[in-house]
């Protein structure tokens, strides 16, 4: 079963960056049919509890639309930004 994950993820993104911008600000990179993938950025990124905001994407999205996510990865890129990719599914 198909399903456009796009307006969920843009919506949870937008939610997500209206509380928590500029301390971190969330991008949106790649939006599939089971997956997505997010760039992650701000001065958070100096914090040590820096993993909770990831985690927060997965919330977000639950409570707005009801699609579970989980957070599969997260890669510090060159530029101090971060990339993380979720999954959907039935967790």
């Amino acid at each position: 079963m198909s399903r456009d994950l796009r307006p969920a993820v843009v919506r949870a993104v937008e939610e997500y960056n209206r509380y928590r911008s500029p301390e971190a600000v969330a991008r949106i990179l790649h939006v599939g049919e089971e997956s997505f993938e997010l760039e992650f950025s701000g001065p958070f990124c100096q914090s040590c509890g820096v993993q909770d905001y990831f985690e927060d994407m997965v919330y977000e999205l639950e409570n707005l639309s009801g699609i579970r996510a989980r957070l599969v990865s997260v890669r510090e890129n060159e530029n101090g930004t971060y990339r993380a990719r979720y999954s959907i599914g039935l967790s």
